[in-house]
């Protein structure tokens, strides 16, 4: 657990070092190889998230898959129940601050269960090479994930957020597919 702290600190701080103009180029970056990566293409039911601090910049993505009239999915975290609703996003003027001060979809928005979903995109703290995935510490993508094993499952991040190997629990659960600015990295097990 200590050196998941540690991964987690040194990724942050990593992160937290880019500059604004730095993190928008990258962002747009990896945006477009989304955009262009065949799964995304073919999904038509795709859970994102709403970018928050220094994360990957997802605006550009969500504005994108909007304009593409594919069904868009946020999360909505439960922190009391510890976990994730999914509910779908159909304008910016549905979004507001839910917890962690993340914007969220409203409630009352329709609501879809994780297995139904096309395509996951997380967001996350720390990767390496084969899919591997440090996030905040809550747990909350780990158990999301749980329930949909079929559905294949990619993350944003900058290459800086990406280490050789990283120190996995078994409860962690691993990405297909890691998009940074440089290309994609991963196993690759359900994507193609």
């Amino acid at each position: 657990m200590d050196q998941k702290i540690q991964f987690r600190k040194r990724a942050l701080n990593l992160r937290a070092t880019l500059s604004p103009r730095a993190r928008w180029q990258k962002s747009r970056c990896i945006t477009g190889r989304v955009l262009q990566w065949l799964p995304f293409i073919r999904a038509q039911k795709i859970l994102l998230y709403a970018s928050f601090r220094d994360e990957v910049e997802t605006w550009p993505l969500l504005r994108a898959a909007l304009a593409q009239n594919k069904e868009i999915y946020l999360p909505r975290t439960l922190v009391r129940l510890q976990k994730l609703a999914i509910h779908r996003l159909r304008h910016f003027g549905e979004l507001f601050p839910g917890a962690y001060g993340i914007l969220e979809p409203s409630p009352r928005s329709d609501q879809i269960d994780p297995s139904e979903l096309d395509l996951i995109i997380c967001p996350g703290v720390a990767f390496d090479s084969l899919g591997g995935r440090i996030g905040y510490g809550g747990g909350f993508y780990d158990r999301l994930l749980i329930k949909a094993p079929e559905v294949p499952r990619a993350a944003l991040a900058f290459a800086c957020q990406i280490f050789p190997e990283l120190p996995l629990a078994p409860h962690d659960v691993r990405m297909d597919v890691v998009i940074t600015e440089f290309g994609l990295l991963g196993t690759f097990s359900k994507v193609f």
